[in-house]
């Protein structure tokens, strides 16, 4: 086993007293909060999830249930409907800040609801194409409530010469609103 190295830093009384008043503040352990900082600023860009690069883990195992996990035509339409709703919501001219597996999700409870609202077992084989649509677009509009409640807390994003309003409340609003006008409009 690798013994831990501990290394003293030194830094001056005022930053370490703000330190300090920051922990007790928020009831942080100053030394766990200090190894957590430094490992998260140290750590390769590949250890740590990022938002959607254009790229996805395999759907298997990476869906919140796993439903569908042995149903091929699902984890295809799921993967390339990911790709799909990130284009529509603007990758790769903005960042999209949600992560693969968050599509995945919203894919699966798409597939879900769809299933739930017909009265069917859960079985995506079963499904039409008029079905397959309809979930596409139920989709969209989850991920659109996703990643507008994302943007939502942060509301603006300071720029120079000003801020930048992030459009997160309008997303969850058009996200719900469509979400609501599939469920009465279901083929």
């Amino acid at each position: 086993m690798k013994e831990k190295t501990l290394t003293s830093i030194q830094i001056s009384v005022k930053h370490r007293d703000m330190l300090k008043k920051f922990c007790e503040k928020y009831a942080f352990n100053m030394s766990s909060f200090i190894e957590k900082l430094i490992e998260e600023r140290t750590s390769r860009p590949d250890e740590r999830p990022s938002i959607f690069n254009g790229d996805g883990r395999e759907v298997k195992g990476n869906t919140a249930f796993g439903y569908y996990d042995k149903e091929h035509e699902f984890l295809s339409d799921c993967y390339d409907f990911m790709l799909w709703a990130a284009r529509r919501l603007g990758y790769p001219i903005i960042d999209i800040e949600m992560l693969d597996v968050q599509f995945y999700q919203c894919f699966e409870d798409a597939v879900n609801t769809y299933n739930s609202l017909k009265g069917r077992p859960i079985n995506y084989a079963l499904i039409d194409e008029r079905g397959k649509d309809w979930i596409k677009q139920f989709f969209f509009a989850m991920c659109k409530e996703v990643l507008g409640t994302i943007r939502r807390k942060y509301e603006s994003i300071p720029i120079p010469g000003g801020d930048v309003t992030l459009d997160g409340p309008q997303l969850v609003f058009e996200g719900r609103s469509e979400q609501e006008n599939l469920r009465r409009n279901i083929p």
